[in-house]
């Protein structure tokens, strides 16, 4: 099933010529079954997929000495070397050697697509395989930069319900700590690549619990629009498994096993009631679009967070609470002001329309003023001001001015912002008479 306003497989989407070979990419939200996806298409007779490559998400802003003809293709392959993935370059995790990608490469036009193409490319011919795929979940926030480079490929996106995700990360042993940061994880991922998905006619998007509960039907539909002939070998991936969890990651390895679609709902024994409270609070918009339904919660009051797009500060600005400006204690902070909302009703997006009761400021003002500070200063103070005449109390989650803050942007916007104060084991925000939040303002 295609859920929300992205086009369905193989229907809204471009349908690929049987005669095109362009290659494909899978990406998706870690934990969201991207390796399960790629097991199942490297175990099509014409298609291979080999282990993550995280290409894209290392790739330096400025690559004119990635393709510079004097140079190449030396600096190219400096550059796959660089990149490491569970103790080893990406070169190694594919079996290849510095005179393989020397060879492969020399006669290529220098450019980041021959870069990618040539590596793979060499791995699917000793393999004999006329196709590559090529699956990173990082790469989510960055298929804008593989459609440049890339522009016939099919992108084939996997989304999964956000709860589950959130379990799921949590699981594993580089996954966060706290539910809170796992659903922000996902919520970055996501709003970096959304837009994307509802336009690009060569992007699709199929469903975790989709495919584990049909899974005939939903790789038929992605075999459509990538141009393949669908083959039952795609079922039996105990054999392509090993490829694509090349780099023997443990929680990968129930790939090889046959689908069991009971794992959709294993979520539900993870997360209690009041962590499911808190994803359908944060999320429960982003839950709904993509065709999950809520639990029931009653969430009477909307309140506005700060930053909830890239819209608001940048994609160098955005992320788990403001990017890497944020610590231990900001988040701390930050997830006891959220919860205590949360358990008072409020919930954290609105319907169309809808005016908030009160706006809370997640993060540090380093992360939400990024690289140019005084025109987003200029833009965040007025907003902040607009908000504070319109009569919608305003409080900040973060540590009090002069929190080791430095320069004058960052002091004015903090300036303006009540920030959280606390009582034994009770967080109180200081967002006026009128805060929805009852007890906790103003006492």
């Amino acid at each position: 099933m295609i859920v929300g306003t992205l086009p369905p497989v193989g229907i809204g989407g471009t349908v690929l010529d049987a005669r095109s070979r362009p290659p494909i990419f899978v990406v998706g939200v870690p934990r969201s079954g991207t390796t399960l996806l790629a097991a199942m298409l490297g175990a099509h007779p014409r298609l291979v997929c080999g282990p993550e490559t995280h290409f894209y998400r290392e790739l330096p802003e400025n690559i004119g000495p990635l393709r510079q003809q004097a140079d190449w293709p030396g600096s190219a392959i400096d550059y796959l070397y660089s990149i490491r993935h569970v103790g080893e370059s990406i070169p190694a995790n594919y079996g290849l050697t510095r005179d393989d990608l020397t060879e492969a490469l020399a006669d290529l036009r220098p450019s980041v697509a021959s870069i990618l193409s040539g590596m793979i490319g060499l791995y699917a011919k000793r393999l004999e395989k006329p196709r590559w795929v090529e699956k990173t979940p990082d790469h989510l926030p960055h298929v804008a930069r593989i459609r440049r480079d890339f522009p016939e490929s099919p992108i084939v996106r996997i989304v999964r319900d956000p709860r589950a995700v959130a379990a799921s990360l949590m699981a594993v042993p580089w996954g966060p700590t706290t539910v809170f940061e796992a659903l922000e994880l996902w919520r970055h991922h996501d709003a970096r690549s959304a837009r994307f998905f509802q336009n690009d006619r060569k992007a699709q998007t199929i469903r975790y619990e989709d495919l584990v509960a049909e899974p005939e039907r939903i790789l038929r539909e992605v075999c459509r629009a990538i141009g393949e002939e669908f083959e039952p070998a795609m079922l039996e991936t105990s054999g392509s498994a090993a490829r694509v969890n090349a780099a023997r990651e443990p929680w990968k390895e129930r790939v090889a096993e046959r689908v069991d679609a009971s794992r959709a709902g294993a979520w539900r024994e993870s997360l209690d009631e009041d962590d499911l409270r808190l994803a359908e609070a944060w999320l429960g918009d982003r839950i709904q679009a993509y065709g999950y339904p809520l639990s029931g919660f009653a969430f009477p009051h909307y309140i506005e967070a700060f930053p909830r797009s890239l819209d608001d500060v940048g994609p160098e600005g955005y992320g788990h609470l403001g990017g890497p400006s944020r610590d231990e204690e900001l988040l701390g902070r930050s997830i006891v002001a959220v919860r205590g909302l949360v358990s008072l009703g409020g919930r954290f997006w609105g319907e169309p329309g809808e005016r908030p009761v009160m706006s809370l400021f997640l993060g540090s003002p380093n992360g939400w003023l990024g690289r140019r500070r005084y025109a987003r200063t200029v833009r965040l103070s007025a907003w902040i001001l607009r908000r504070r005449m319109e009569g919608i109390p305003l409080a900040w989650a973060g540590a009090p001015v002069p929190w080791s803050l430095q320069g004058r942007c960052v002091r004015v916007v903090a300036g303006l912002l009540p920030p959280v104060s606390e009582e034994p084991g009770l967080p109180v925000l200081a967002a006026g008479p009128d805060s929805p939040a009852g007890e906790y303002a103003n006492r």
